[in-house]
């Protein structure tokens, strides 16, 4: 094959126009308001509207969702005949939010990567943005109270405190300003070290309406101020030391020690797992041990979606509502693999390699999935055909075996 043919068959392939965001019917992607999509609406809205000569108010209002409304004027943008390289495209015929469409109408904000987008996915399972806080004493939640787009907590890993200490050490009085009144008190719970002393200033708050309403509405302040936002995703971020990426980490060296190499459906799902539960070597070990069990009594090799159903089948955490819970996000990483009509009860529990130990939450996945949000790895452009970046705390380690 002459060098000629040879580079134009690469940069085919490298020419592929990646979808990033396919909202489906009913199906709503939801970004920070401070995200990515809110950058893209601006100029879907703004610009590349008035380009076609649009009338917007027939589409809604930018609210950093991506669903009908976006879907319907990213169609008619593509159609509209003034960008020529959108024709016959998945952008014009479905409405896809596709790297190149992103590049014409978002031309100053990088199109969200991977790593971005697995982010985004997992703020739409925890439902909270960096100006939201849940009080979750009293409930099944041990998170004591959490915040913000990746579930910061302030018991088990103390996050909250953390970003909290940071913030007041570079500016003090931010603190003063967002809490007013709750300030000292604001700081007591910053300097706690214990799940007992988190807890007893976090239950007095609770048990007080007015002062409830103070620290709801400071966090809505701090989360609106972008260096607390930075604060925030430095130390829960992809490259931050909250636990998340250590955790990806962990799930990647046991993928390399079976000679696996983790997809972009797999990145997602990691991280969705990582923001949600206690995620340790020891456990992704297990787990993907497990999986490997799986392939042996099979007596075949289990594809990337059904090596993800194996870990949800093996490796649940916390109490039993979350086992349920966390069944249903999982879903959403191996439907698009596996199928409906194969996602029973009987077959995820035959996935089970300790049969003695199946919790009841075990069974329902697929109705649970369509109760909890009904997505799929593919919405956010997540292909198992693809293999996902290295994540930052293994950066220059190479695979331990590689087939």
């Amino acid at each position: 094959m002459s060098l000629p043919i040879l580079f134009a068959l690469m940069y085919s392939a490298n020419a592929e126009d990646i979808v990033l965001f396919q909202a489906r019917p009913g199906i709503l992607i939801k970004d920070s308001k401070y995200g990515p999509v809110a950058e893209f609406q601006k100029g879907l809205f703004g610009a590349a509207a008035e380009k076609c000569d649009l009338d917007t108010s027939k589409f809604g209002r930018p609210d950093h969702i991506i669903g009908r409304n976006v879907t319907r004027l990213v169609q008619a943008v593509a159609a509209c005949g003034r960008f020529p390289s959108l024709r016959n495209t998945r952008a014009e015929t479905t409405g896809a939010v596709t790297a190149t469409l992103w590049q014409l109408v978002a031309p100053s904000v990088p199109p969200p990567t991977v790593v971005q987008r697995a982010y985004i996915m997992s703020l739409g399972n925890e439902a909270t943005d960096y100006t939201d806080i849940e009080f979750n004493l009293g409930t099944t939640d041990p998170g004591i109270m959490t915040w913000g787009p990746q579930g910061a907590t302030s018991g088990q890993a103390f996050q909250v405190q953390r970003i909290l200490k940071i913030i007041d050490r570079d500016n003090k009085p931010l603190i003063d300003a967002a809490f007013g009144s709750e300030a000292s008190e604001a700081r007591r719970f910053m300097a706690t070290r214990t799940e007992k002393a988190t807890t007893k200033v976090i239950a007095a708050v609770m048990a007080d309406p007015a002062r409830r309403r103070i620290w709801k509405e400071g966090f809505v302040k701090l989360g609106d101020d972008r260096a607390v936002r930075s604060a925030y995703d430095d130390l829960m971020g992809a490259s931050g030391t909250a636990g998340i990426p250590e955790a990806i980490a962990d799930f990647y060296r046991s993928y390399w020690a079976h000679c696996w190499q983790p997809t972009e459906v797999d990145y997602a799902f990691f991280l969705d797992r990582a923001v949600q539960m206690d995620v340790r070597q020891a456990k992704t070990d297990a787990a993907l041990n497990a999986v490997a069990e799986i392939q042996r009594r099979l007596e075949r090799s289990l594809s990337a979606a059904e090596r993800r159903r194996a870990i949800a089948a093996n490796f649940q955490g916390g109490n039993t509502q979350m086992i349920g819970d966390r069944l249903a996000r999982d879903v959403a990483f191996y439907i698009d693999g596996i199928g409906e009509n194969e996602l029973t009860d009987q077959k995820l529990i035959e996935l089970k390699v300790n049969q003695s130990e199946i919790p009841t939450q075990l069974k329902g996945e697929l109705s649970g999935w369509r109760r909890r949000t009904g997505q799929k790895a593919s919405d956010f452009g997540f292909s198992d055909a693809r293999l996902a970046p290295v994540p930052a705390k293994l950066s220059g380690r190479e695979p331990a075996c590689v087939r």
